[in-house]
């Protein structure tokens, strides 16, 4: 038949209406006043359950000619019962364009039972009289036996509102799939039960739909009005009881909903509804009603309004608006959250054509105006290409603040191609936008020292290295490393050797100029391009390099930071990228590294062990260090004269003007600076020790802070140092 399966939610209920009887019955002939009698209680039941149903019931021959047609088919369709008995069914509800694949298909099922409808549900287009076309869904059951020559039904659904709700959920997230596979479950054929109270002769009959709402066989239900009562939930006993007697006494209409509890102890939840028969007496003389297992349907309701709170809250948190805008009409929706992104009056849900517009043009206006045009044009490109348009903009407030937002919009179309309907969302990105400029700063810039990194550099450089090219000025590449990076790590943990990268990177900072290029290319190797404006020279650049290899001031760190140095140049018209000229540096750094370096070599003559200790500990990152007692630093002395000499006066085997006189006159001991150690302080043993051949004086205890700036002069002033020591 062309039909396809339905997928979607649960039904709601329609609209209370009148009740109109079934047409076209021609009950067959009776043998007796009780079998007319008995006819005439058979088609008033099966006329109260079809016209209390929610849905449209429409009976047919086994040619497929309409023989019932229920007061929700007269609404759904627009056709009266009088109008359509004998006609066709797929001539009277589908649109001519269909009518031919249904017939065939429904003459097939009607004569063989044996189509995709058996037992199942299908979803087709239905036609209104007035040529309105909607969805429905249609269940076809035949009727061994039926009344009246009516071999099959038709349960026919209006599903419009259902399916406008699938597509609302097809759009939303994961909460929504989860919602979605919810309804799944509930999508059920929901069974009508019928029952009937005859009160003078308190007895209940069932059909056998009731009995499998109910859990109960079939033939076993309950015969007395009691014996229902003790079917439904004790909870809902009372309540059940109350809202039937009350119907009861005063002959209205009852509709009301309570729990059942299967034999296996399943609870459902169980719609009521039906109507009293009065007699003239005024007292009731039958109760007729039906009943529907809506246990599904209500926790798909229940989870329905919780997925929409849901997502109404998670709108409002991630600030995403939506807005729709009819063209045929004119007229457009916006959501509230829409309304808050632009700090415009929401007022009613729908928006009048010209307040559409106006309120659309106020959107315009906020956007800035390096955007605006793209936005203005947004709406006709995705109408003209009739597919979905993304966009990113920014809007200005009132206050200069800027939010970037993300527009989406699509353009639906009717059946014959023709644009109906655009449907936009708008989506606060700022943060976003935000973390994606901070992830692109962190592409280009070390987030530890500030510096630009690797690629930053090198981004950089190519551009300066090509204007040099086209000026013909050289430029100046100078790769920088540390020194004993590893053994400060080491020694005082990564941390500290974090902190000595971010001294560095300062130092580097400071001691060049601003428009020079500095960068961290690597662990512990930085990269300076020096951005010469041609007024330099070779000469210059050295001596830049030789200002950085003393690195940063010594300050109050336990050990020196120097760096080595290299150095590349570029000369004009040389073709030669950037990667090139750091290789050609970083050679250059690795030879000054390798450079003869001796360290200054310090002796400390003391008889403390655990001041020998400190002094070694805190001086052997600047000097080379070793620390003895009065003979045994003679023989340190005689082996390798050091440079410089701590020497503490009161040594318990050689006084200390006893071990500086032997240094003396050691092969080079005359060259040798000596700083005295004593904890007699004052001016005579200060005078005495500088005619001793002392070069400078401190007392004891130590300042470690006071000692190495006190080395430090005096190394200086020493005409025997190195030209290049550590320190």
């Amino acid at each position: 038949m062309g039909f396809r399966q339905s997928t979607g939610p649960a039904r709601e209920q329609r609209p209370a209406g009148p009740v109109a009887a079934p047409v076209g019955t021609v009950p067959p002939a009776a043998n007796g006043p009780d079998e007319r009698h008995a006819l005439r209680l058979a088609n008033h039941r099966l006329r109260l359950a079809l016209d209390a149903a929610d849905d449209a019931f429409v009976g047919m021959d086994a040619a497929g000619c309409i023989t019932e047609w229920n007061r929700t088919a007269e609404a759904m369709f627009g056709w009266r019962v009088e109008e359509v008995a004998g006609r066709d069914l797929a001539d009277t509800i589908v649109p001519a364009r269909h009518r031919e694949a249904h017939r065939k298909g429904l003459s097939r099922y009607l004569a063989t039972g044996q189509t995709t409808l058996l037992g199942r549900r299908v979803e087709i287009t239905a036609v209104h009289r007035d040529g309105r076309e909607f969805p429905v869904e249609v269940a076809i059951r035949a009727v061994d036996g039926g009344p009246d020559g009516c071999s099959f039904f038709a349960y026919v659904q209006d599903i419009s509102e259902r399916l406008a709700q699938r597509d609302a959920l097809r759009e939303s997230e994961t909460r929504h799939r989860v919602l979605a596979e919810r309804l799944v479950a509930a999508q059920q054929i929901a069974g009508i039960g019928s029952w009937e109270w005859d009160v003078p002769a308190n007895s209940v009959t069932w059909s056998e739909e009731l009995c499998r709402i109910f859990g109960v066989p079939t033939g076993s239900h309950p015969s007395t009005y009691d014996d229902y009562l003790a079917a439904v939930h004790p909870e809902d006993r009372r309540g059940t009881d109350a809202t039937i007697r009350l119907a009861h006494e005063t002959g209205q209409a009852f509709s009301f909903d309570h729990r059942v509890v299967h034999p296996d102890g399943t609870v459902r939840i169980v719609h009521s509804q039906g109507d009293v028969t009065m007699g003239d007496d005024g007292t009731a003389l039958r109760l007729a009603g039906t009943a529907q297992d809506v246990t599904d349907s209500v926790a798909a309701a229940v989870a329905l309004r919780d997925s929409e709170r849901a997502l109404a809250e998670a709108q409002r948190i991630a600030r995403l608006g939506s807005w729709e805008w009819d063209l045929a009409s004119g007229r457009g929706t916006w959501s509230a959250e829409l309304y808050s992104m632009l700090a415009l009056d929401p007022g009613t849900a729908g928006v009048e054509p010209e307040d559409f517009v106006a309120a659309y043009r106020r959107y315009l206006d906020a956007v800035h105006p390096e955007d605006r045009a793209e936005a203005e044009s947004a709406i006709g490109t995705a109408i003209e290409t009739r597919q979905e348009y993304a966009f990113d903009h920014r809007l200005v407030g009132t206050d200069g603040a800027v939010t970037w937002v993300q527009g989406r919009i699509r353009a639906e179309v009717d059946d014959d191609g023709v644009p109906s309907r655009v449907h936009g969302t708008a989506v606060d990105i700022t943060e976003r936008v935000a973390l994606e400029q901070k992830l692109t700063a962190l592409a280009l810039f070390d987030d530890l020292t500030g510096l630009h990194n690797r690629r930053g550099f090198v981004t950089l450089a190519d551009h300066h290295l090509a204007l040099a090219a086209r000026t013909g000025r050289p430029v100046p590449l100078l790769f920088v490393d540390m020194d004993e990076m590893k053994t400060i790590n080491d020694t005082f943990g990564h941390n500290e050797g974090d902190r000595a990268l971010v001294e560095v990177a300062a130092f580097l900072r400071s001691a060049l100029r601003a428009s020079d290029l500095v960068a961290r290319v690597g662990g512990d190797e930085f990269c300076i391009l020096m951005v010469d404006d041609g007024s330099g020279s070779a000469t210059d650049v050295e001596r830049v390099a030789d200002g950085l290899r003393a690195g940063p001031p010594r300050g109050g760190r336990a050990y020196p930071l120097t760096l080595s140095v290299g150095v590349a140049g570029l000369e004009p018209g040389a073709g030669i990228s950037v990667e090139d000229l750091m290789g050609r540096a970083d050679g250059a750094m690795y030879e000054d590294k390798s450079a003869p370096r001796r360290r200054v070599r310090v002796l400390v003559v003391e008889d403390d062990p655990s001041l020998r200790r400190l002094a070694e500990l805190s001086l052997r990152f600047t000097y080379d260090v070793t620390a003895a007692t009065g003979a045994a630093a003679l023989a340190e002395a005689a082996e390798q004269v050091p440079d410089l000499v701590l020497l503490d006066l009161n040594l318990p085997d050689l006084h200390g003007t006893e071990v500086l006189r032997r240094m003396r006159e050691v092969p080079g001991g005359d060259r040798m600076s000596v700083i005295v150690m004593t904890a007699a302080a004052g001016p005579t043993t200060e005078l005495e020790s500088l005619h001793g051949g002392v070069d400078d004086f401190v007392t004891k205890p130590l300042d470690l802070g006071i000692l190495e700036a006190r080395m430090r002069n005096v190394l200086q002033r020493s005409t025997t140092r190195p030209r290049r020591f550590w320190g």
